[in-house]
């Protein structure tokens, strides 16, 4: 049993072993710090990689495939599934992985003995052997949880950025300067990297830690004629126990970390078929259902859904606690509705009623769901004016233009289209954008600067701007007020200063507009 309270992204379990004939995959959960609370982490996310598709479950019953929201229960493609299964969101695949996660706090990984000694993470090597469970990614071993912890970070994962290299130092002077009210709209940032976890064990008073060892709180789990009696014997609680008084001696007796630690060892006794007394009332450690629903300690793991209305009858798996539709409503995603309002199914997707969608990313054909468990109705459809046709959280559509910009300033700042802020100070030719995709549809472009330094050698500005498109070249170079440089293979001398405004085209049935507007320059494609 490992404590590690780090909160950036941590490998899980994934298949290490090499020239293995296993199928491949990868488990990675992302934690995160709540309330102020820096003892205590808990999982943010999960993410599956598997067939190679990216699974992420996400807090509320959220979750995407390949960065597209979807409609639960789903097969993202064959001997792969994602489904409700009472307070748990499961990802299971033919050949024995499932990955449960509550959406608040527990994540649970199962895999068959085929992959015994194979595999590598936090989760151990699953040898039978729990002395190397200490193992990091380079088959060394660490002292303790926290080190072990941090050795399997994941290094790119965007919650944690590099540092940047080299900040400016100033003198008491000029910070003073910086602070004051004249330079208040000055500000500097820096993007520290996700720092490694710290082992700060908690600390308690006895007076706490008897409290916490009681019956009414973490004594609970021991307690010979409490709830979880029938589990003792199957599985032991003292582990359960002391991750129990970590967290509320971190938490101060928060009743909410009470209720997840005997959630914890509920859930894990009735996966391995014991059967729990109810401990959970109205007034301790309540479960609020949704509408239309209601609690019980003991439900089918399979529950009825639009997708599925007979699940139940053909589950083997251990009851689990949760909430179950009220008799007459089936489990759409994260709600119940009537049995009546399920909506149309096509190529395993759900769709509700009244649901229009693109069939794909072209826009040529939309379809509608007009009626419960009727079939779709497509038609031809494009596009309107101003609009195209791509993707905004995987989901097809028509979008109107909009247009991102990037910005470089002063000495110089780089602002990405993104609202990333990068400091650089080089003196040489840079790319600032051009097109990198295979999308021959594109037109292509490149944007370069070239920086000089002004008298200062730890400061760089922007000497001159290069476009090139549409076979033309553009340089807007400093001192140059109201005019630019333009290279073209033909129609014009090899390199000229023209002054602006200045229109170009071509038979390719483009225009250019160069203008200057106040200081700026500003150049504009205009189509026929």
């Amino acid at each position: 049993m490992h404590h590690f309270m780090g909160n950036c992204t941590y490998t899980l379990s994934k298949l290490c072993a090499p020239n293995s004939t296993l199928p491949n995959f990868n488990v990675e959960a992302t934690n995160e710090y709540r309330g102020g609370y820096t003892h205590v982490s808990y999982v943010r996310d999960v993410a599956v990689d598997v067939y190679r598709h990216r699974i992420t479950l996400e807090q509320g019953r959220v979750v995407t495939v390949d960065g597209k929201r979807e409609i639960l229960p789903l097969e993202p493609s064959t001997g792969l599934t994602v489904s409700s299964s009472g307070m748990y969101v499961v990802v299971t695949t033919d050949f024995g992985l499932r990955v449960r996660f509550d959406g608040n706090h527990r994540v649970e990984v199962t895999l068959p003995s085929s992959f015994k000694a194979q595999v590598c993470g936090m989760c151990g090597n699953y040898n039978g052997k729990p002395g190397d469970d200490f193992l990091n990614p380079q088959g060394g071993m660490e002292p303790d949880s926290t080190s072990l912890g941090n050795s399997w970070q994941v290094s790119n994962h965007s919650s944690c950025p590099p540092a940047v290299d080299k900040p400016p130092i100033c003198n008491q002077t000029t910070q003073q300067l910086i602070g004051s009210t004249n330079l208040s709209r000055l500000s500097l940032w820096f993007f520290l990297s996700c720092p490694p976890a710290v082992d700060k064990p908690p600390i308690c008073n006895q007076t706490t830690q008897q409290l916490i060892g009681s019956s009414q709180f973490c004594g609970l789990l021991k307690e010979g004629t409490g709830p979880f009696k029938q589990c003792h014997g199957v599985l032991r609680p003292d582990a359960y126990f002391n991750n129990c008084a970590y967290d509320l001696c971190a938490l101060q007796l928060e009743p909410g970390a009470l209720c997840r630690s005997l959630q914890s060892y509920a859930d894990a006794c009735q996966s391995l078929g014991v059967t729990v007394t109810a401990w959970r009332n109205a007034t301790f450690c309540p479960i609020q259902c949704p509408a239309n629903s209601h609690y019980e300690p003991c439900t089918t793991a399979c529950p009825q859904t639009c997708a599925r209305p007979t699940a139940p009858s053909t589950c083997s798996l251990p009851c689990v606690e949760g909430c179950v539709c009220d008799s007459g409503y089936l489990l759409y995603n994260d709600r119940c509705v009537p049995s009546g309002q399920c909506g149309c199914w096509h190529e395993d997707r759900h769709y509700p009623i009244g649901s229009e969608f693109w069939t794909d990313d072209t826009c040529s054909k939309k379809c509608r769901c007009p009626a419960a468990g009727s079939k779709l109705t497509c038609a031809v459809a494009s596009c309107p004016p101003a609009h195209y046709c791509g993707l905004q959280n995987g989901v097809p559509g028509c979008y109107r233009y909009t247009y991102g910009v990037c910005r470089v300033h002063n000495d110089p700042h780089y602002n990405t289209f993104d609202k990333v802020t990068h400091h650089f100070m080089g003196t040489c030719t840079y790319t600032l954008a051009k097109v990198c995709g295979n999308d021959s549809a594109l037109p292509v472009f490149n944007v370069e600067a070239k920086n000089e330094h002004r008298g200062n050698p730890w400061v760089s500005y922007v000497q001159r701007v290069r476009v090139e498109v549409y076979g033309l070249r553009i340089d807007i170079v400093r001192n140059h007020r109201n005019r630019v440089l333009h290279t073209a293979d033909s129609g014009f001398p090899k390199v000229s200063f023209f002054w602006l405004p200045l229109w170009l085209s071509s038979s390719n049935f483009f225009k250019l507009r160069i203008d200057q507007i106040l200081l700026p320059v500003v150049l504009q494609y205009m189509p026929f």
